[in-house]
């Protein structure tokens, strides 16, 4: 996955990256006429290549990492859900009960996700610094 931001801050071997968070149309969001709007959202990056504050660059990350992180947190709650209901319905055999404790299941593995958050988000890293006219990676 890779991704266009602008650096504005940095930190040591750190920088934060302002990107615009992709919408379902792709970033074309005046075309789809669905009214969505891209976001603008904060990011931070391993910055091996010394980007400053205003400039451009790409920030990527592996397909593997993020593809597992989109598991975490929309797959895990859900099997935990779907699990917790078979669970506490073969225990009580109250459909009723078994739907609100494989709820409250699946909201506990939400907050937990929330507190991991920093270990298990993908690791971000800038691999190229965009010039108006070249391109400088790594």
């Amino acid at each position: 996955m890779t991704q266009q931001g602008i650096v504005t801050e940095t930190k040591g071997d750190m920088a934060t990256v302002s990107v615009l968070r992709m919408s379902a149309c792709g970033g074309r969001c005046s075309e789809c006429g669905g009214a969505c709007h891209a976001k603008k959202h904060s990011a931070s990056a391993h910055n091996p290549l010394g980007a400053k504050a205003g400039e451009r660059v790409i920030i990527s990350a592996s397909d593997a990492a993020v593809l597992g992180s989109a598991f975490l947190l929309y797959g895990l709650p859900l099997l935990l859900f779907f699990g917790g209901f078979m669970v506490f319905y073969t225990l009580s055999n109250r459909e009723g009960l078994s739907i609100l404790l494989a709820l409250l299941t699946a909201a506990i593995s939400c907050i937990g996700l929330h507190f991991l958050d920093k270990h298990v988000a993908p690791k971000l890293e800038i691999t190229a610094i965009v010039d108006t006219d070249t391109i400088i990676s790594s």
